[in-house]
C-alpha cells in the first residue's frame, strides 16, 4: 500500500499497463538514496541541537 501512496502522490514515478504499475529500478532506486539522505539529515540537525 505504501508504494501505492507513492504513486499516488507523485513521489514516485510510474506508468501504469493494463491493472499493474510499472517504476524504472534507477526511479526506485533514487526514491530510497533520496530518503535515507533525508533521514540522515534530520538525525544531524537533531544531534546539532541538542
Amino acid at each position: 500500500m505504501t508504494v501505492y501512496r507513492l504513486i499516488k502522490a507523485g513521489d514516485l514515478p510510474a506508468i501504469r499497463v493494463g491493472k499493474n504499475y510499472r517504476i524504472r529500478g534507477r526511479e526506485l532506486s533514487d526514491y530510497i538514496d533520496a530518503s535515507f539522505e533525508a533521514v540522515a539529515r534530520e538525525a544531524r540537525t537533531a544531534d546539532e541541537t541538542k
